[in-house]
């Protein structure tokens, strides 16, 4: 729960609130967003290769494998979105299926 701010507004015009609570607890952020990854590929309709595939492409594309010529926060994000694939592959697999 984000305190101190005003439910009536969106949170992205109160990021001087919320920033500061979503960095104290950003382990949250790392379990939520790969499920809400999982759950996005799992509605599309598209098979685990098809989705998980083409986002691994997206991965290459974006951030690139190669360590070399990468600052530490270059290599920071391109770890973090890898891993993030990667966890959503994982819940992915224990989602039940679509009706």
């Amino acid at each position: 729960m984000v305190k101190g701010h005003d439910f009536m507004k969106p949170l992205s015009q109160q990021l001087d609130t919320v920033l500061p609570q979503l960095v104290e607890h950003d382990d949250i952020i790392d379990k939520v967003l790969p499920f809400y990854l999982a759950v996005t590929a799992k509605l599309s309709g598209k098979t685990p290769q098809q989705f998980f595939g083409y986002n691994m492409k997206a991965l290459e594309a974006i951030f690139g494998s190669s360590r070399l010529g990468k600052n530490q926060k270059e290599l920071a994000e391109s770890e973090y979105a890898y891993l993030v694939n990667a966890r959503a592959r994982e819940i992915f697999d224990k989602l039940p299926e679509v009706d």
